[in-house]
């Protein structure tokens, strides 16, 4: 009986050691599979997050770009005005000729003729300056319903905007749709920020602000930051 007794637990013993054994094995093949797993799953991600750093800093140059297309429409505008503002002098200036003339006709019926051939010469010239500044009407409004297209665009596509906020100073709302946004403003040549969403360490990023101006370089870093926040959730 005691043998009978030893022999079934030497025989639970081996079995156990084979069901170890099977076990090790299983754990071993499930390990080798999450690492492969896992690997997988970085590259992609490293991949991805290469490919949106890239969309990125494509889409902040053509940002810059367009901001200095804008700044130099921007001048051409207030060129355009004062150019308007003096051609609209003009021909009040022509105008009042008109009206001189006119006057000058009917006190001399002599020279009726002449003036009137004068006045006609007027009229053609203030038709011209009317037209032309129709022309330049039209083209500020093209360059405007132009800029204002592609601002929508690069909102709609890379979810990067730009608003201005006049509340207790003039204030510039950066949001990365998703990530995150900020409110930065320059104020006798030195950058702050503000309302950072979610919160993160820039101190270091506004001190070389501040150092190179670099503002593209800025908003880049800033992203990152935001990323690499998010991430940690």
């Amino acid at each position: 009986m005691n043998a009978n007794n030893m022999l079934s637990v030497k025989e639970i013993i081996q079995q156990t050691a084979k069901s170890c054994e099977t076990l090790s094995q299983t754990m071993d093949t499930f390990e080798k599979h999450l690492g492969e797993w896992a690997k997988e799953k970085n590259t992609t991600f490293k991949t991805l997050e290469q490919s949106q750093i890239h969309n990125f800093q494509v889409a902040s140059e053509q940002i810059n770009n367009l901001k200095q297309q804008y700044e130099e429409t921007n001048q051409r505008r207030m060129v355009l005005e004062e150019k308007t503002k003096q051609e609209f002098e003009a021909e009040e200036r022509l105008q009042q000729e008109l009206k001189l003339q006119q006057e000058y006709e009917r006190t001399l019926p002599d020279q009726g003729q002449i003036l009137s051939s004068e006045l006609e010469e007027i009229k053609k010239q203030v038709e011209i300056i009317s037209e032309k500044l129709r022309i330049l009407e039209n083209e500020k409004q093209r360059k405007i319903n132009e800029e204002s297209q592609i601002l929508q665009f690069y909102e709609y596509y890379l979810g990067l905007t730009f608003q201005r906020v006049n509340e207790e100073g003039n204030w510039l709302l950066v949001n990365f749709l998703g990530i995150g946004s900020f409110k930065v403003k320059i104020e006798n040549n030195i950058y702050s920020v503000s309302n950072c969403v979610p919160a993160i360490p820039f101190d270091d990023l506004i001190e070389n602000l501040n150092q190179t101006n670099n503002f593209q370089r800025f908003v880049i870093l800033m992203r990152q930051r935001f990323v690499n926040k998010n991430r940690k959730y």
